[in-house]
């Protein structure tokens, strides 16, 4: 399977020191507009990401008509949106814009986000703790509300109160 995630997702995980939640590199699609929006950044994460796309496939997807047809996401998503539509069972869209995760869910595509990406490593046991990972995300930028964070880690046998 693919996964491609979105520019959010990538920036966070990039200044938590954490892309390999992602997953195994040669599975791991960016597109060329969420490459330009992550190294507009140039920080840490930037950087970061920029080792990894060494190792990873770059994507250009047309974006067609069917993807946002409002236009209320940034080209990023779409493009994002745009590839997984390509190849809509053998891509996994990486969103943590609830928009783009509506978009994606409208057009049957195959989703997740930074939490599910943390919540899936302690799953299969790449990771011990959730909390600690999901303070880190909140510190990094990830917009997730308390209740909706005390319920991943209550998921998985743990506490989100200090």
């Amino acid at each position: 399977m693919k996964i491609c995630p979105n520019t959010s997702p990538l920036l966070v995980l990039g200044r938590m020191g954490r892309l390999d939640l992602l997953g195994v590199p040669d599975e791991l699609v960016l597109t060329n507009e969420v490459l330009k929006e992550v190294f507009e950044k140039r920080d840490d994460a930037a950087e970061r990401v920029e080792r990894l796309v060494v190792v990873s496939t770059r994507a250009n997807p047309v974006i067609g008509h069917d993807v946002d047809p409002d236009h209320d996401l940034g080209l990023g998503e779409r493009s994002v949106l745009a590839l997984a539509l390509a190849t809509p069972a053998d891509t996994l869209c990486i969103l943590d814009d609830a928009a783009a995760r509506a978009e994606a869910r409208r057009l049957g595509l195959h989703f997740t986000g930074t939490l599910g990406l943390v919540l899936r490593a302690r799953v299969d046991g790449r990771i011990a703790l959730v909390v600690p990972l999901l303070r880190a995300a909140v510190a990094a930028g990830l917009y997730l509300d308390d209740g909706v964070l005390a319920s991943a880690a209550e998921s998985v046998g743990e506490s989100w109160a200090e």
